[in-house]
Parts: C-alpha cells; structure tokens; sequence
C-alpha cells in the first residue's frame, strides 16, 4: 500500500506521514479509549514532531542557522544582569 503512496504523492510526504503514525494511535487512545497521557508519551510526541520538522526542512536547516536562531533567541529573552 505505501509504495503506491510513494508513486502518487512522494517519498518525503509519505515518510512524513508514516512518522505521525504513532501520534495518529496515542491520539485516539487517549481520545476514544480514554488512556492516560503520561510524560513518557508527551517526550516521544516531541521528539517525533521534532524528527519530522527535520525532514520538512531539509537541507535548508544548517548547523549555523541553529546555533545562530539559539544565539538570537537567548540575547532577546534573557536579560543579563550586569
């Protein structure tokens, strides 16, 4: 079934939408048979929406950019006491 995915839509959106397969299952476990959300399954959610924002962007997401978007976002949040 997926390879016919992968022949209309693309591997990268198909790759995408096999890794929110398990938010898709925690989703209706706790919606429809009232399971419990605990720390472990919000750390795997972050962890796989984080995993496909990597694949979303690719090779545009540098190392640089990281570190400089880190730098930047520290220098406007945090007031340093001098």
């Amino acid at each position: 079934m997926k390879h016919i995915a992968v022949h209309e839509v693309g591997a990268t959106p198909t790759a995408i939408m096999g890794a929110l397969e398990p938010l898709t299952a925690v989703a209706i476990g706790i919606l429809v048979f009232d399971e419990l959300l605990t720390g472990r399954l919000v750390i795997g959610i972050v962890l796989i929406l984080l995993a496909v924002l990597l694949i979303v962007l690719g090779k545009s997401f540098h190392l640089r950019t990281i570190s400089h978007t880190i730098t930047s976002i520290i220098k406007k949040n945090w007031r340093w006491k001098s």
